[in-house]
């Protein structure tokens, strides 16, 4: 720990080393010695702690991502992708992944080495030159708390003409059960949605917009994206490396005034790797723009930032 900080015991915690049982007991706060999992600095310590090693044996964060590592003295293509206490290690010879596991071994308690099938809930397929990236079980997982996994699948993931409101807001608010249920539901098609759907971006978006208070017409179309990933549970993102003319490109877009509440405008940008979408974004921008023009520029200038911090990441 790097700072002081002091925990409130829980009811049913014993004194001492006795089991856990039935009996509450008033304990005095305790302090916090050891980071331990859910605190909030935790992530950030692990950081810390694992990046400071990794220096050590000479592996540096990358100027365009703090999260990616290279070793500068190694003569193959290599790199580190750390995700709080999870990690990629991309390699070419054999030698050099047995040499680094050897030396995290020393520090940290590595407990899954192997070829990458998994990562944050991603079912990640590699094929010469091809990398294909899904989350299937996610969307399932999803699927079974709508209670929707035999539902009929439809071709799109938003409704037609459809105008996200508050007006279609209830009075009184919905129960505090169902907007949990709302809530839990939309928060994990928005996990899936920023990692490997840019199909249902939009919608996700639009849907997070009435988290506090769902009405029908926003369940209808929560609905209605349910079936649409019920037909498409293995859509994902597919890198095929096998094509020469490779290259990054991307597109912006707006909509001017679409929101009726507060007159701001979506903005969205999309990035290929040759085929493969890389990157992309579809959010209601934090100002009121005053033309459609206005609205485009804004769109543009976010994806130009966007395409920066990539290129400098390609070239890193």
């Amino acid at each position: 720990m790097d700072c002081e900080v002091w925990v409130r015991m829980p009811a049913y915690w014993t004194p001492g080393e006795s089991p856990i049982t039935g009996e509450r007991h008033q304990l005095r706060p305790r302090r916090l010695l050891k980071g331990v999992p859910g605190i909030p600095q935790g992530s950030r310590l692990f950081y810390d702690t694992f990046a400071e090693y990794l220096k050590s044996i000479n592996w540096f964060p990358s100027t365009a991502d703090d999260c990616l590592f290279l070793n500068s003295e190694l003569q193959e293509i290599s790199a580190v992708v750390l995700w709080v206490d999870d990690f990629i290690f991309l390699h070419q010879k054999e030698s050099t992944w047995t040499q680094f596991i050897e030396l995290l071994c020393k520090r940290f308690t590595v407990p899954t080495v192997g070829p990458l099938t998994s990562f944050l809930g991603m079912q990640i397929s590699i094929s010469e030159k091809r990398v294909r990236v899904s989350q299937a079980s996610a969307v399932k997982t999803l699927l079974e708390r709508a209670s929707m996994q035999d539902c009929n699948p439809n071709g799109s993931p938003c409704l037609v003409n459809i105008v996200w409101t508050k007006k279609d807001c209830p009075e009184p608010p919905e129960t505090a059960e169902k907007c949990k249920q709302y809530r839990s539901l939309v928060a994990l098609a928005n996990f899936v949605a920023n990692w490997t759907r840019p199909d249902i971006s939009y919608t996700v978006n639009k849907l997070c917009k009435f988290m506090s208070n769902p009405g029908a017409v926003h369940w209808q179309a929560l609905k209605h994206l349910l079936r649409y990933l019920r037909g498409t549970l293995d859509f994902g993102l597919d890198f095929d490396f096998r094509n020469a003319t490779l290259g990054l490109h991307g597109f912006t877009d707006a909509s001017y005034a679409d929101c009726p509440d507060t007159s701001r405008s979506t903005i969205g940008y999309v990035f290929f790797y040759g085929s493969a979408i890389l990157s992309w974004s579809s959010k209601l921008h934090s100002f009121v723009t005053t033309s459609t023009n206005h609205s485009e520029y804004m769109a543009f200038a976010q994806g130009v930032k966007e395409a920066q911090w990539l290129v400098f990441l390609f070239e890193t």
